[in-house]
């Protein structure tokens, strides 16, 4: 298969073409990114740029297309639309958007020079499709609008329109990939023009059909009178808009309800996107900063989100971050949260990230697993969530593998508020909660799962919630986090990898046993070090970075692949002779790429004592502690403040007379070893006398 051409999947993770070679699109990012892989079935490529001629758009550059609008009028289902790098506006007037053609997949991020799919830089050719038909807004070099108190004058109701309630469906085959989406702008009096500024996939009413498969784009400065300032996804009347967005990032947008995003679905309808590696920051609303889901008179919104980032959003009322919805009889919205973030988001009233209702028999009862919150604050209760089942309805969310930690409301207390509602915790680390068991808090609403915790998680980087609105902090967990392997492995099959797309189910805390953590993030494998110190001197062992500093703190559990020196200094009068692991006696430079266990030998320094035998006798001296025995062995080194006690014995026909050097007298020399020692033993001969007495005399 050719990978500048059609007829393949896209997908999460990966996703394989129709036969057995895979291709990415060349968009930066981490392994897990989302990217586009399509192969040919013989199907036509329409290009579009700004320097076309516009002679044959289907056999390159220099005779493209210059407008986005004519390629869409021109391409039948199963072709590919390529726009290279520039700022691209749908029309004249405010009803004018870019209309997706079902089963139509648009391309941007190309240079005029590229002649593969392959060659799509994202980052190097911004191919940006505005809403400013007037060209009057305030935008960035590369033509986008970074607030949406910079739209001004004429701007498009909708940037881009995919009618999937029309009669042909807008499946996954429909796709938009590589364009920033700018300076829409709905402030039309009535419906639909006050709602998706950016986007509106309409699939409403009963047949109706709207999930397009969007990737790698990023809807920034975007508006909405009323709903949805990027994105409203339309599913009213029994219809059904559930977008599949992939690698996608909101920012700057702005809505009374759904700063970035609203799903209606509402009437037996069904609005439930799937979101991956999706990041929402520093949208803003009425109710639901970034995101509004609407289930109501028996409809359905139940979002799926994995890898899913909220940072710095805010709402005047309700759900900072998020508002979910279950309205009325069989009203349901009920959001599956995986791997998720919620920090630095703001409400002036409840639920600084997430407000859950349950009203009229609705039910809004979302699930949150691996799920972080923190930073987040609200002026009125509910710092982190804030759930309700009124007049008959239901909340009863479920957070478990989670870290809910450091979200301010005037409580102060775990940050969760309940009114007529519950929420089960389990495995999950919250503040002032009093971990499971005797210390859990009183309040009733709040039920303990088992295995939680309350302890402070040690973010990298914290998000201060005062801050909030704020995209600050770093929430992953630092080493020695005691959210840490504390999680419940038998969710791990719904967890791929964590918010960085790093693997799951890690031994991050080095006991050998690899456990799921807690929170959006993974702690990676560590391994622990173990420094001990032997032999017969003393010193101690230091490392850097400076993790270990034995004799004290001689264990430490360090990241796999972690760099560490360590460094060996000797006591007074010992030396240092070695490493275990390393050898030698220069630092040991180690890559901890598994349990290490490391000693370094100290020695007391020795010093020789020397033994001379001194005169015309003879004789021996030997040692106690042994190790002289002079007449044959004179010298022995000693340890470093060794006492050392010489005896001197003389052979028959001679006499031990005393010592020289460091003792003196003839009894037990007693030798203190803090300096080399000489000592002599002298002996002398025993001379033996005749008397002879002349004769007679008796």
């Amino acid at each position: 298969v050719k990978a500048h051409s059609r007829g393949v999947h896209t997908g999460v993770h990966n996703a394989s073409d129709l036969g057995s070679l895979s291709f990415q699109d060349g968009q930066p990012g981490n392994s897990n990114d989302l990217y586009t892989i399509h192969a040919t079935n013989g199907f036509t490529v329409h290009y579009v740029a700004k320097t076309g001629d516009g002679s044959d758009p289907t056999l390159g550059w220099s005779t493209a297309y210059t407008r986005v609008q004519d390629a869409l009028g021109a391409a039948l289902s199963g072709d590919d639309i390529w726009v290279a790098a520039g700022v691209y506006t749908p029309g004249e007037t405010v009803s004018d958007s870019f209309n997706l053609v079902p089963g139509v997949s648009i391309y941007g991020g190309f240079d005029i020079l590229d002649t593969q799919f392959s060659n799509r830089d994202l980052l190097a050719n911004v191919t940006v499709l505005s809403g400013d038909i007037g060209g009057d807004d305030i935008t960035d070099l590369n033509g986008v609008v970074t607030d949406t108190g910079n739209i001004t004058g004429t701007n498009s109701y909708h940037v881009i329109w995919a009618d999937g309630a029309g009669g042909t469906p807008i499946t996954g085959t429909t796709t938009l990939d590589g364009f920033t989406i700018t300076a829409g702008n709905a402030d039309g009096s009535v419906d639909p023009d006050n709602d998706g500024g950016g986007f509106y996939c309409d699939g409403s009413q009963s047949g109706g059909y709207c999930s397009p498969s969007l990737s790698n784009l990023i809807f920034s400065g975007n508006l909405a009178k009323d709903s949805g300032g990027a994105m409203y996804n339309d599913a009213v009347v029994s219809g059904i808009s559930s977008p599949d967005l992939s690698n996608v990032n909101f920012t700057g947008n702005k809505a009374n309800s759904g700063g970035a995003m609203y799903n209606f679905g509402s009437i037996s309808g069904n609005s439930s996107p799937t979101l991956d590696n999706v990041v929402l920051s520093a949208n803003v609303a009425n109710s639901g900063g970034a995101i509004f889901n609407d289930g109501s008179y028996s409809g359905t919104s139940s979002p799926v989100l994995r890898q899913v980032q909220f940072k710095g959003n805010s709402a005047l009322t309700f759900g900072g971050a998020m508002y979910n919805l279950g309205f009325g009889s069989s009203g349901e919205s009920s959001p599956m949260l995986i791997n998720v973030l919620f920090s630095g988001n703001f409400s002036e009233q409840l639920g600084g990230a997430m407000f859950n209702q349950g009203d009229s028999s609705g039910t809004s009862s979302p699930t949150l697993i691996n799920v972080t919150m923190s930073g987040n604050w609200a002026d009125d209760p509910g710092g982190a969530m804030y759930n309700e089942g009124i007049r008959n309805g239901t909340s009863t969310p479920q957070v478990m593998n989670s870290v809910l930690w450091d979200n301010h409301d005037p409580i102060g207390l775990t940050g969760i508020e309940n009114l007529t509602a519950t929420v089960t915790l389990t495995r999950s680390l919250v503040h002032h909660s009093g971990a499971s068991g005797g210390g859990w808090i009183s309040d009733t609403s709040l039920i303990d799962g088992g295995g939680n915790i309350d302890q402070d998680p040690l973010f990298n980087s914290p998000a201060n919630s005062i801050n909030a609105p704020t995209t600050e902090g770093d929430l992953r967990l630092a080493s020695g986090s005691p959210a840490i392997d504390k999680g419940d492995n038998g969710l791990s099959g719904l967890l791929p990898g964590d918010l960085d797309g790093n693997p799951r189910t890690l031994d991050g805390d080095g006991d050998g046993t690899a456990t799921v953590d807690m929170g959006a993030y993974e702690a990676p494998t560590h391994y622990k070090l173990q420094v001990s110190t032997s032999g017969s001197g003393s010193g101690v062992v230091t490392s850097t970075p400076a993790w270990i500093d034995c004799g004290s703190v001689c264990d430490v559990t360090l990241p796999e692949s972690s760099q560490i020196t360590l460094t060996a200094a000797a006591g007074t009068c010992s030396q240092f002779d070695g490493w275990s692991e390393c050898g030698g006696t220069g630092d040991c430079v180690m890559t901890v790429d598994g349990p290490k266990n490391v000693s370094a030998s100290f020695s007391l320094i020795q010093y020789e004592m020397t033994v001379s035998l001194i005169g015309a006798g003879s004789g021996t001296v030997t040692s106690q502690p042994s190790g002289i025995d002079c007449g044959n062995d004179c010298s022995k080194d000693y340890n470093y403040n060794q006492q050392v006690s010489l005896t001197a014995q003389a052979d028959p026909g001679s006499t031990f007379t005393g010592w020289s050097g460091v003792c003196s007298g003839t009894g037990t020399c007693e030798v203190s070893m803090t300096a080399a020692r000489s000592v002599g033993a002298v002996f002398s001969l025993v001379y033996g006398y005749s008397i002879f007495l002349p004769l007679g005399i008796q």
